[in-house]
Order: structure tokens, then sequence, then C-alpha cells
């Protein structure tokens, strides 16, 4: 699929996220839908709650239901300003509007992780007094990690 043909003339979808990292469920119009296939679909909506996979944080999941179909999203996926959400659908969609609602366990996992990440780059800051510059993390899978760069690690002259 060409996300940039997917997402043409399309305006910014709400980012429901943003406003409430907490919300699980919302309802959305949908703007447009592309088949991949016969089991597999691409929706973009006006507005989301679906985290997009970004800056080392997993993509959320869950479901998106019309009055006749259904998505298992197993991916969201950000283009420019619009989110796409992808998975196996059932049903047929003429448009609408659908009731979407995220997995909230992975969420919350991604969302501590995620801090903690912060927080961790922090406390090596302090520690070496220098600037810690991430350069990658991945949240998923049953632990998680970060790297970052530094020219090199030293212990602060009190502890030489």
């Amino acid at each position: 699929m060409n996300l940039q043909d997917m997402t043409r003339s399309l305006p910014q979808t709400e980012r429901l996220y943003f406003k409430d990292s907490y919300l699980t469920k919302f309802s959305a119009k949908i703007l447009r839908v592309e088949r991949e296939g016969k089991n597999k679909a691409y929706i973009v909506l006006d507005a989301t709650a679906f985290h997009p996979k970004s800056g080392g944080q997993p993509t959320d999941t869950g479901t998106l239901r019309g009055q006749d179909c259904s998505l298992k999203v197993t991916k969201s996926m950000g283009f420019r300003d619009v989110v796409i959400h992808y998975g196996m659908i059932e049903g047929e969609v003429d448009g609408g509007t659908v009731t979407g609602e995220v997995y909230w366990e992975p969420r919350y996992l991604y969302m501590r992780r995620h801090t903690g990440g912060h927080l961790l780059d922090h406390c090596l800051a302090s520690l070496l007094e220098g600037p810690i510059e991430t350069t990658d993390s991945w949240l998923g899978g049953s632990r998680g990690r970060s790297e970052g760069e530094r020219d090199h690690p030293t212990r602060r002259k009190s502890d030489s």
C-alpha cells in the first residue's frame, strides 16, 4: 500500500491520546478504506486513540467496529499527520462511524516503559554530569531496551 496515495487530501487525524493517554474507547468517522485482498484493510478515521509506532514506542492494537464490519487492528501507522489503522477485516465498510477500543494492557505497559526510559536518561545524565542522547529504543517484547550515545562514560570528579 502506498501510504502517500492513501493519505492524499485527507485532513490531519485528531490524536485523542494527546488529550487523554488513558482513553481506550472512542467513536470516529471513517474517512477512507482500502482493502488488501479479501481479509485485510487499511482504515483512516477523523480521530483516533490508537498510538502509531514511533519514537521506539510500539503500535497500539485493538478493534474498530462499525454497523456491518469489524477490524482487528494489528498496527497503526502515522504518515504525515494522518494515522492509518491496519488489520484483519470482517464484513463490509460503507462509511459512517466506528467505535474503537485500544487493548489496555499492552498500552499501559508501553506507557510505563516509555516513562521509565526518560527517567533513565535523566538519571544517567545527572550521574555522568552531561547530556545523554538516546539514539534508539524498543519497548516491545518481554523486555525493552534503550541505547544512548556519549563520548565515553566517566565517573564524576568527586568519585575519582
